[in-house]
């Protein structure tokens, strides 16, 4: 495992710990406060990437149509942006960003959307911001 990977995932562990983002599971509660979304949104994975946590890492989004639901990764760190998201009709799923950080992101429209967020996919694990954004 090289120094890159061994920071990413102890950068994972400190923001686990921290609580500021959670290591996904089958099942999990989620008591913050709902956001509400009103056209397009953008949701940053925040805090972010790089040796010092300073690089904008990517971000997931829904256009204004509330059907379509994307991921875009921004930093060339090995990891992946994806977005987790459930819609309207209670459909769970997920969205990766394809191609990396190159240019362009990836979508989907699976039917409208209820609620997305970001997850940053460091070496198999992903690790999902605790807020959800809901789209109205």
């Amino acid at each position: 495992m090289n120094l890159r990977k061994i920071g990413a995932v102890l950068v994972g562990i400190l923001l686990a710990m921290t609580g500021m983002v959670t290591p996904l599971s089958v099942a999990q509660a989620n008591d913050d406060p709902p956001v509400t979304v009103l056209h397009y949104m953008q949701y940053d994975w925040n805090p972010g990437c790089g040796p010092v946590g300073v690089s904008r890492c990517g971000y997931v989004y829904v256009a204004s149509n509330h059907q379509t639901v994307g991921a875009c990764d921004t930093y060339a760190d090995g990891q992946g942006m994806w977005a987790e998201y459930y819609t309207t009709s209670g459909v769970h799923n997920y969205v990766a960003d394809a191609n990396g950080s190159q240019s362009g992101c990836s979508e989907t429209t699976p039917g409208v959307i209820d609620r997305f967020r970001p997850c940053l996919n460091s070496g198999g694990i992903l690790y999902c911001l605790a807020t959800w954004r809901y789209v109205t």
